[in-house]
């Protein structure tokens, strides 16, 4: 879990920093004393010295919150987190909401008849790990997309105007990412970091509904509005009085009410609604609906509520049990999978969403730690379809220092199996440390006060 300690440094557990990452900034300690100089490549061995320290946290630039913390799952929760509302509060109503309303009764809410599966545009790939470079551009452009989208909610909340263009160029990217490698792009959907909301949470929420949507065959062109639907639909957020959801207990029915508001004023911030395709909107509109009818804003149900919302609702609930919030802990990706289970039994999602989510990133979600029955650990690399609790899983012996990494496809291995899903696992070191190439820093400021120890370079020796 992150913290924001000022304006541009934040606090991160040292057991979420994320190996083979060369730094572009410094690293500080609590007290401000350098750590780690930029041009540092972050290893096995760096990090497990770290921790032998006693050094839990570290102060990183906000700047490299993304690329550092990739791939390192942040939950922490063990039991699913406290809800914060005790009863929904009554619909709200304006006049392009009874609009949408209007139309949701009279258009059908089910898919249309498909063109050409996107899916069958994806590069397929064996059991074989992620790239390096290909991870490190993955997360270079999804915080492009957060900057992006984030500047885009600026735009349209002072100006009133929404650069659909600009999100369209988003979504395209997108799709051209998914070709090149849909895992890795689902599994930077679900690894989610503090900060940056509500557009962090949009472009993440985007990132995996397009994998859920892949998995059910849809074609191109409705992945595209799903994922419009999916990057607006928290734009509203930003007109909500910010203690409503930076409060970090149960809110009462007055502030939830403000909450609930959120899905209707998007659409009042835009002045070209005829721009946003209908599908698009359906999904903003209806995203937190749920099938039983206990969603908002209008508490529709069942056949009342559009099929690419119901994907959009399973997307967006699971990456928020991911992601650490004010009033609770990120829930660890397996604990989260178990909760959407358990949440559509009761009723709340779609069946079918639900399956394609579990399709898309399996039942020990992408970069989630696992514990085999041979006794070996590993990372959850690939999915693998209807086989969603035997996924492709990059594995080492935690009793071997210099362990080499074996990829395992365990829908291929019968006699092996995930027994146990850890917090987190030491990562085997690398023999020998290699030499970090030559970076240019980037050119921001240390944090306050900051302080570069006489011994800080003793520490590594």
């Amino acid at each position: 879990m992150t913290t924001t300690t000022n304006a541009n440094y934040c606090t991160v557990d040292a057991q979420s920093l994320r190996t083979g990452v060369q730094l572009r900034t410094d690293v500080y300690d609590s007290r401000s004393v350098l750590l780690l100089a930029s041009g540092k490549v972050i290893t096995p061995r760096v990090r497990q010295r770290l921790l032998s320290r006693g050094i839990k946290e570290v102060r990183v630039h906000e700047s490299e919150l993304g690329r550092i913390t990739a791939m390192q799952p942040q939950g922490r929760a063990k039991e699913a987190p406290a809800d914060r509302v005790v009863s929904l509060p009554r619909p709200v109503r304006t006049e392009y909401s009874d609009q949408l309303d209007e139309m949701s009764l009279k258009v059908a809410t089910g898919l249309p008849p498909q063109g050409d599966a996107f899916v069958d545009s994806l590069q397929k790939h064996a059991a074989v790990t992620y790239s390096p470079t290909t991870i490190d551009t993955f997360v270079g452009q999804r915080e492009q997309k957060v900057g992006h989208v984030a500047s885009t909610f600026d735009t349209l909340l002072h100006k009133r105007v929404l650069d659909l263009d600009g999100l369209q160029s988003v979504v395209d990217e997108a799709m051209q990412e998914m070709i090149k490698d849909v895992d890795l792009f689902a599994c930077l959907g679900i690894n989610p970091c503090s900060g940056g909301y509500p557009a962090r949470h949009s472009v993440q929420t985007t990132m995996l509904a397009a994998a859920i949507g892949t998995q059910l065959k849809l074609d191109r062109q409705t992945l595209k509005e799903l994922t419009l639907g999916c990057l607006i639909h928290d734009a509203g957020m930003l007109q909500i009085d910010r203690n409503a959801f930076d409060r970090g207990d149960v809110l009462d029915q007055v502030e939830f009410l403000e909450i609930t508001k959120h899905p209707v004023l998007v659409f009042d911030l835009i002045k070209n609604r005829e721009m946003v395709p209908q599908r698009a909107a359906f999904v903003a509109y209806q995203i937190h609906e749920r099938e039983n009818g206990t969603g908002y804003p209008r508490q529709r149900c069942g056949s009342q509520i559009h099929f690419l919302s119901k994907i959009a609702a399973v997307a967006d609930t699971f990456v928020g049990l991911v992601s650490p919030r004010q009033h609770r802990p990120a829930m660890l990706p397996y604990a989260a999978m178990a909760r959407m289970l358990h949440s559509t039994r009761e009723g709340l999602f779609d069946p079918l969403a639900v399956r394609a989510l579990l399709r898309a990133v399996s039942l020990f979600p992408l970069g989630s730690f696992v514990e085999l029955n041979d006794k070996r650990v590993g990372r959850v690399i690939r999915s693998n379809g209807d086989a969603y609790n035997r996924p492709t899983v990059e594995v080492w012996n935690p009793q071997v220092r210099y362990a080499t990494l074996e990829v395992v496809d365990l829908s291929q291995t019968p006699d092996l199996q995930v027994v146990r899903t850890p917090e987190s696992v030491a990562l085997p070191e690398t023999e020998p440390e290699p030499e970090s190439p030559v970076m240019p820093p980037a050119s921001v400021p240390a944090p306050a006060k900051a302080k570069v120890a006489a011994s800080a370079e003793d520490f590594w020796e």
